[in-house]
């Protein structure tokens, strides 16, 4: 092989035969697996034999590099090499180091350099002999010819393959071989792998600032806030639609109803694809999506089309799957429970209040002005316009920080944050913990009888106060948006005192005083106290429930996936009240009179969770750690990590059955809320 210099890679492997057998071996690996981390069916015979085997021929070749680092084989090599029979390229290689992570768990850089470092082509590649694991490795040859080209494996074209056009980019990937042995058998320390100190290369790159978080915090905010206007202007022209449209509310029902029908169909299937891919990518590509959606349902206004308004809803709401997720998501990978999260949440949530207070406020004002309400949906496509270049922007931006900075650490429990995993995890999601589904229960309600009342305030407010749309569509701005100031206290609260399900009592509970002064205050003073209450309780919601789903969790690493499932719940939900109500209100002449009951009884469901929620804290350590202020969480680090082994281990049979079941309850809601949907097309007269 040519033994010229170059620059070195997170994987080299070489020998220059005419000089004397040598090994230069340079891999970024998490050295914390024991060897119970083997896969091979050799180890069940001889423990962990394929890595004795490598580490006697690093002995016969002098036991160091050509930099003097002792060479040792810690994780299972050879397993993953056994896999790869032919010929491969790069991005083939990639794949292969992702499919095998349980047996070779490489370091989320040596990914991104094969994947993105390396200008690598068709005939770019490394060839492995075709033996395999079970075989005992033990037809490799002496060390002096184990590296000979026909056997072992080489790398081909080396001057193409590590020309790097960015020299110091590259110096980043450079990493040394750790000098550590592995633990003998005898003396391995049953530890949790999620939560072990990481002795890996990944610890050599700095923690991101404060400032590359707030950056980040900043970018995406601002991209919630255009997509938040574009997201309340529907419910605002309810009034105008069912004019213009000549539909019912039935109709109007089955038109919000459509966009959440597409995400109970896709939404849990782009949570998980949002884990393996990360947040940034999907953000970008869910966007662009999203803008196609917005242009169509424009021109369906335009053109005053009910079924082409549903059409493009669709399409919108495809690209609204991909980014719903994907926000959260990055968040969590920047931030830990009463670590910052929380306050992050409540900054974007703010900013996001703000954009759907000046979308909503500004609808009727912008179709009195032109003269055709089709241009307020015009408008949501600048917008859009607008959110496409700054999640460009945050794009790079990741990609960026993702080069410069390490992985972020729970300081509380040792858990390392990521964005992307390696594989996909479905056995994580299927085995969400209890808790998890306890504050799904609050949000069911809570949440459904929030978004359903919110997207009829507007029609509502022009009957009880006798106005005109566009004071209705200021006083219902007011009703959601007013108390976008108290959401970064309510998340910086939490951050420090904790007091999740506090917080979650109160809330449902003034927005069950809310809905009932609606259903029993009918006068405009009723009205206008009801309005007040729920502004101010409505703040504490969603901040706190998403909060509380994350902190919630045993494994960070599929938070997109338990965040999808709260998004299927709710809009699962969201589409049976929707239909439900919208019949009522058709069969009560157009009145409120009937309807609202609904709301009164979703929201006192609410207090009754709440209330449950506050007696099992009292009885359980893992939903009580939801009340734990951040002094309490990082000094009860290591009782939350026993309390994830013991979730897995002695109780894992029962956790597994109660989280399968709520998975099978949340499948059974979804095929209902499907029923209603249908019920809806068939008889809402929309043909």
């Amino acid at each position: 092989m040519r033994t010229g210099k170059r620059k070195s890679s997170p994987i080299e492997i070489g020998s220059d035969l005419g000089q004397g057998s040598s090994l230069s071996l340079s891999l970024s690996l998490s050295l914390s697996l024991s060897l119970s981390s083997c896969r091979c069916a050799t180890c069940t015979d001889d423990k962990a034999k394929c890595t004795n085997k490598l580490n006697d021929i690093f002995e016969a070749l002098g036991g160091v590099d050509d930099d003097g680092e002792r060479l040792q084989a810690d994780p299972c090599f050879a397993a993953w090499v056994a896999r790869c029979k032919t010929p491969i390229d790069i991005d083939y290689l990639a794949e292969c180091l992702d499919m095998v992570d349980d047996a070779f768990e490489s370091d989320d850089r040596l990914a991104d350099w094969l994947k993105d470092g390396v200008p690598g082509s068709v005939g770019d590649g490394i060839l492995f002999p075709g033996g395999n694991c079970e075989d005992g490795l033990d037809d490799l040859h002496d060390p002096a010819d184990l590296y000979d080209d026909e056997d072992w494996g080489k790398l081909y074209d080396e001057e193409d393959l590590y020309d790097e056009e960015d020299p110091e980019e590259f110096d980043e990937n450079l990493w040394h071989v750790e000098s550590h042995r592995e633990k003998h058998p005898d003396d391995a320390v049953d530890e949790l792998p999620a939560v072990s100190p990481s002795t890996s290369s990944e610890g050599s790159k700095p923690h991101p600032p404060m400032f590359w978080k707030m950056m980040a915090v900043v970018l995406i905010s601002c991209i919630s806030f255009g997509s938040s206007w574009s997201s309340g202007i529907t419910g605002a022209l309810k009034s105008t639609l069912k004019k213009e449209l000549h539909i019912n509310n039935k109709q109007f029902s089955l038109l919000e109803a459509s966009e959440d029908f597409m995400v109970t169909l896709l939404i849990l299937t782009s949570g998980v694809v949002t884990d393996r891919i990360g947040g940034a990518g999907a953000m970008l590509y869910g966007n662009i999506i999203y803008s196609i959606g917005s242009i169509l349902v424009a021109a369906a206004a335009q053109t005053r089309s009910f079924n082409f308004m549903i059409g493009g809803r669709v399409i919108l709401a495809l690209g609204d799957i991909a980014t719903q997720v994907a926000q959260y998501k990055v968040f969590s990978s920047w931030f830990s429970p009463n670590n910052g999260f929380a306050s992050t949440l409540g900054l974007e949530l703010g900013i996001k209040k703000i954009g759907g207070f000046v979308g909503k406020s500004s609808a009727n004002i912008i179709a009195r002005n032109t003269g055709d309400f089709a241009w307020v949906f015009w408008v949501a496509v600048f917008m859009n316009v607008f959110t496409n270049v700054l999640t460009l922007a945050f794009y790079r931006f990741n990609a960026v920080a993702h080069r410069r900075f390490g992985s972020v650490t729970d300081p509380a429990t040792g858990e390392k944050l990521t964005e992307k995993s390696k594989k996909f995890e479905l056995r994580k999601v299927l085995e969400l913990p209890w808790v998890f589904w306890a504050v799904m229960a609050f949000s069911l309600f809570q949440t459904s009888t929030a978004v359903v009342f919110s997207s009829n305030a507007t029609e509502l407010a022009e009957k009880r106060f006798d106005v005109d749309s566009i004071t209705a569509g200021w006083y219902s701005a007011v009703l959601q948006y007013a108390g976008f100031f108290l959401v970064p206290c309510v998340g910086a609260f939490i951050d420090l005192f904790g007091n999740r399900i506090t917080l979650l009592a109160i809330c449902g509970t003034g927005v069950f005083i809310a809905m009932a002064l609606i259903n029993w205050a009918t006068s405009t003073a009723g009205t206008a106290a009801a309005f007040g209450v729920y502004a101010v309780a409505f703040t504490l919601g969603p901040t706190t429930i998403i909060d509380g789903i994350r902190t919630s969790m045993w494994h960070q690493s599929v938070f997109g996936s338990a965040y999808a499932v709260k998004i299927a719940m709710n809009n699962a939900m969201n589409i049976i009240v929707r239909v439900v109500t919208g019949a009522i209100q058709d069969a009560d002449n157009d009145k409120y009179d009937k309807v609202v009951i609904v709301y009164v009884v979703l929201a006192a469901a609410s207090v009754v969770v709440s209330m449950m929620l506050i007696f099992l804290a009292w009885w359980s350590i893992d939903l009580g750690n939801l009340q734990w202020t951040r002094k309490q969480r990082r000094a009860n680090g290591d009782l939350w990590n026993e309390r994830k082994r013991a979730f897995h281990e002695e109780n894992g049979a029962r956790n597994k059955l109660v989280s399968k079941l709520c998975f099978g309850a949340l499948m059974l809601l979804i095929l209902g809320a499907w029923a209603a949907y249908f019920w809806g097309v068939a008889t809402g007269n929309n043909d």
